[in-house]
Protein backbone atom coordinates (compact mmCIF):
# COMPACT_ATOMS: atom_id res chain seq x y z
CA UNK A 1 0.00 0.00 0.00
CA UNK A 2 1.26 3.48 -0.86
CA UNK A 3 1.74 5.72 2.18
CA UNK A 4 2.94 8.67 0.12
CA UNK A 5 4.11 9.55 -3.35
CA UNK A 6 5.66 12.98 -3.39
CA UNK A 7 8.93 14.66 -4.33
CA UNK A 8 9.88 11.65 -6.47
CA UNK A 9 9.82 9.40 -3.38
CA UNK A 10 7.45 6.46 -3.15
CA UNK A 11 6.80 5.26 0.41
CA UNK A 12 5.27 1.78 0.58
CA UNK A 13 3.89 0.24 3.75
CA UNK A 14 5.04 -3.36 3.97
CA UNK A 15 3.27 -6.00 6.04
CA UNK A 16 3.27 -9.79 6.19
CA UNK A 17 0.41 -10.15 3.71
CA UNK A 18 2.20 -8.02 1.13
CA UNK A 19 5.35 -10.12 1.41
CA UNK A 20 3.32 -13.19 0.44
CA UNK A 21 1.75 -11.42 -2.55
CA UNK A 22 3.67 -12.51 -5.65
CA UNK A 23 2.25 -9.57 -7.68
CA UNK A 24 3.26 -6.83 -5.25
CA UNK A 25 6.57 -5.92 -6.91
CA UNK A 26 5.20 -5.95 -10.44
CA UNK A 27 2.26 -3.76 -9.37
CA UNK A 28 4.32 -1.17 -7.54
CA UNK A 29 7.38 -1.20 -9.79
CA UNK A 30 5.24 0.72 -12.30
CA UNK A 31 4.51 3.33 -9.62
CA UNK A 32 8.21 3.53 -8.75
CA UNK A 33 9.45 4.60 -12.18
CA UNK A 34 11.73 7.63 -11.68
CA UNK A 35 11.18 7.48 -7.92
CA UNK A 36 13.26 6.53 -4.93
CA UNK A 37 11.62 3.83 -2.81
CA UNK A 38 11.11 3.62 0.95
CA UNK A 39 9.83 0.32 2.29
CA UNK A 40 8.24 1.05 5.66
CA UNK A 41 8.35 -2.17 7.67
CA UNK A 42 7.31 -0.66 11.00
CA UNK A 43 4.14 -2.80 11.19
CA UNK A 44 6.10 -6.08 11.11
CA UNK A 45 7.21 -6.99 14.60
CA UNK A 46 10.02 -9.44 13.74
CA UNK A 47 11.63 -8.88 10.37
CA UNK A 48 13.99 -11.82 10.82
CA UNK A 49 11.06 -14.20 10.24
CA UNK A 50 10.66 -12.75 6.75
CA UNK A 51 14.24 -11.80 5.95
CA UNK A 52 14.33 -13.65 2.62
CA UNK A 53 11.14 -12.05 1.29
CA UNK A 54 12.16 -8.57 2.46
CA UNK A 55 15.65 -8.91 1.03
CA UNK A 56 14.26 -10.03 -2.34
CA UNK A 57 11.76 -7.16 -2.43
CA UNK A 58 14.46 -4.65 -1.50
CA UNK A 59 16.87 -5.95 -4.12
CA UNK A 60 14.20 -5.99 -6.84
CA UNK A 61 13.50 -2.29 -6.35
CA UNK A 62 17.20 -1.51 -5.98
CA UNK A 63 18.25 -3.25 -9.19
CA UNK A 64 15.69 -1.15 -11.07
CA UNK A 65 17.99 1.79 -10.32
CA UNK A 66 16.08 3.29 -7.41
CA UNK A 67 17.61 4.51 -4.19
CA UNK A 68 15.94 1.99 -1.94
CA UNK A 69 15.85 1.72 1.82
CA UNK A 70 13.84 0.12 4.58
CA UNK A 71 12.42 1.74 7.69
CA UNK A 72 12.63 -0.50 10.73
CA UNK A 73 13.68 -0.07 14.31
CA UNK A 74 16.72 -2.03 15.54
CA UNK A 75 14.40 -4.08 17.76
CA UNK A 76 12.73 -5.49 14.63
CA UNK A 77 15.80 -7.10 13.09
CA UNK A 78 19.06 -8.75 14.06
CA UNK A 79 21.12 -10.11 11.19
CA UNK A 80 20.08 -8.44 7.98
CA UNK A 81 22.65 -8.28 5.16
CA UNK A 82 24.89 -5.24 5.40
CA UNK A 83 24.14 -4.12 1.84
CA UNK A 84 20.55 -3.26 2.82
CA UNK A 85 20.01 0.29 4.02
CA UNK A 86 17.90 0.37 7.19
CA UNK A 87 16.88 3.54 9.01
CA UNK A 88 14.67 3.84 12.11
CA UNK A 89 12.20 6.55 11.00
CA UNK A 90 10.50 7.87 7.89
CA UNK A 91 12.07 11.27 8.52
CA UNK A 92 15.54 9.71 8.41
CA UNK A 93 14.57 7.88 5.22
CA UNK A 94 13.71 11.18 3.54
CA UNK A 95 16.96 12.72 4.83
CA UNK A 96 18.96 9.76 3.48
CA UNK A 97 17.34 10.05 0.06
CA UNK A 98 18.01 13.79 -0.03
CA UNK A 99 21.70 13.15 0.72
CA UNK A 100 21.83 10.49 -2.03
CA UNK A 101 20.35 12.96 -4.51
CA UNK A 102 22.87 15.63 -3.56
CA UNK A 103 25.72 13.14 -4.03
CA UNK A 104 24.36 12.11 -7.44
CA UNK A 105 24.06 15.73 -8.50
CA UNK A 106 27.67 16.36 -7.44
CA UNK A 107 28.88 13.25 -9.25
CA UNK A 108 29.91 11.14 -6.24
Amino acid sequence: MILSNDNKTLVLEINSAILNDSDFFSTYSKEAVDHDVVLSCLSISDLNDQETELTNLYRNFHKEGHTTLMVATPEQYNDFPEDLVLVPTLEEAHDFIEMERIQRDLGF
